[in-house]
């Protein structure tokens, strides 16, 4: 079989030695620009592989620890309220803009990126919950294209 240069993005790093077949999972992510779920059981190297290929392709890395309590909306953003009540009660800002009060979250940052980023989405969970987003023991991360 012969290696396409522009296709195999990802290689490793010098202190990363991944696998043929993973290293194939990661540049064929890369190269339709879709999302890769990486799982495995805690110490694994889920982690260890996000920071190498955003280390590898250049990309920043955006982390989002999720927890039994964390809601997917707290990915894309997170609404300040208490900051609006107190800014309409003091008399701080512009409470009519409510665009002041809304914080993207690393999901949120991801897509609204004009470039791409390598998203870790990381448990920290260990055991699963019916209303959580951590389920399963997963990691996972996006290589996101803009415009995609």
């Amino acid at each position: 079989m012969t290696s396409d240069k522009s296709f195999d993005q990802f290689v490793g790093t010098a202190s990363y030695i991944a696998s043929d077949d993973l290293k194939h999972a990661v540049n064929v992510a890369v190269a339709l620009a879709r999302p890769l779920l990486v799982r495995g059981e805690p110490g694994t190297g889920k982690t260890l592989l996000a920071e190498n290929v955003a280390r590898a392709l250049g990309l920043p890395l955006l982390r989002w620890h999720v927890k039994s309590t964390t809601k997917a909306k707290d990915g894309l953003y997170v609404y300040d309220t208490v900051a609006r009540l107190h800014d309409s009660r003091f008399g701080d800002g512009d409470v009519k803009d409510i665009a002041q009060y809304i914080r993207l979250g690393p999901l949120g940052q991801a897509l609204d990126a004009d470039h791409r980023v390598v998203l870790l989405i990381d448990s920290r969970r260990r055991r699963p919950s019916a209303n959580s987003i951590t389920g399963t023991r997963a990691s996972g991360f996006l290589s996101r294209y803009a415009g995609c």
